[in-house]
């Protein structure tokens, strides 16, 4: 299970792509992404999306730039499911096992 980083704000995650969630009137749980521009990769903001669809282009960006994370900036915590990953407060970190594996697909992505 992918594991992302809660953040209250993007000053915090200035190597990571952000995705940003939102409920619409109707109910439906969407996500911007953002990326500040990275190598080759100029910066961007997709969105909305579905969130699964957006995940699915912030992995992308993520390697295309070698980003560090995804991080998740949300304004109330039901809005994240399960099925999509491991939220984890910022505050709180990462365990030595989660560093580690956050670390190596880092360098794993950098190293494509």
């Amino acid at each position: 299970m992918e594991i992302f980083r809660r953040i209250d704000s993007a000053s915090s995650a200035a190597d990571a792509i952000v995705l940003t969630l939102g409920r619409t009137a109707q109910g439906e749980v969407l996500a911007m992404v953002d990326w500040p521009a990275r190598g080759q990769v100029p910066p961007g903001r997709v969105g909305p999306l579905a969130v699964p669809e957006a995940l699915k282009l912030a992995r992308a960006r993520r390697e295309e730039g070698g980003f560090a994370e995804i991080a998740v900036k949300l304004p109330a915590e039901n809005l994240w499911r399960a099925e999509w990953g491991v939220l984890r407060p910022e505050a709180e970190g990462l365990s030595a096992e989660e560093a580690y594996e956050l670390a190596s697909a880092t360098e794993a992505s950098r190293d494509a």
